[in-house]
């Protein structure tokens, strides 16, 4: 049968709705059947032998490490700020100026400051004392009875504000307790003031009053 051209316009209309409505009957169909895919999927599980977590393998990040001096080494030149651009450390059998004998730690109220400790403050008379004992264990006595001297040495202020809070205590050989020329020794300072003290000096008695040294020269 034929229609005329009025009629096939007023069908328009309708054809369309019919059509959209076709189009969302299939999506929620395939939008249904996906989910039962997925539902069937995880229902079944991995096959025996394979990781489903994949992330739990990965290595925890690694902490960032502050640098820390070592113990034990020689140095061609001395340092009153660590900075680390100057660290260059040698071996002890090597002639030197500085060995480090000790590296501590600061804790308590002498690590609170936003910069590194100043000469008299508690910081700094925490990091002699720290020096003092273990020197003194190290080379056999007071290393004030001998011809040595000990440089207290502390991080560089972007270090310090970085978090470093070591200390490091360096020993060098001087000439005599009137001239503090500093020797250039092969070998450790260790020991230098026990057995035969090659590095004794007898006729000098140190005291310590405060922080002070009082010199005391026996006849």
């Amino acid at each position: 049968m034929l229609l005329r051209r009025g009629a096939i316009d007023r069908l328009g209309p309708v054809g369309g709705q019919q059509r959209r409505e076709v189009g969302m009957r299939r999506w929620l169909a395939a939008f249904a059947g996906g989910g039962a895919l997925a539902l069937a999927l995880a229902g079944c599980g991995a096959p025996a032998g394979v990781d489903t977590d994949l992330i739990d393998d990965w290595p925890a990040p690694v902490a960032a490490q502050q640098f820390v001096p070592a113990a034990d080494v020689c140095h061609q030149s001395s340092q009153q700020v660590g900075f680390l651009t100057g660290y260059n450390p040698t071996a002890c059998t090597e002639a030197h100026r500085v060995e480090t004998m000790h590296v501590g730690t600061l804790t308590g109220p002498g690590a609170e400051g936003a910069t590194p400790p100043q000469p008299g403050s508690a910081g700094m008379r925490a990091a002699q004392t720290g020096c003092d004992t273990a020197v003194n264990k190290a080379v056999g006595a007071d290393w004030r009875s001998g011809r040595l001297g000990l440089t207290v040495v502390l991080p560089s202020p972007q270090a310090w504000s970085g978090g470093a809070r070591w200390y490091r205590c360096d020993v060098t050989e001087i000439a005599s307790i009137d001239d503090p020329a500093v020797d250039l020794p092969p070998g450790s300072l260790r020991g230098a003031l026990s057995g035969e003290r090659p590095l004794a000096s007898p006729s000098f008695n140190p005291k310590m009053v405060k922080d002070n040294i009082d010199a005391r020269k026996e006849g």
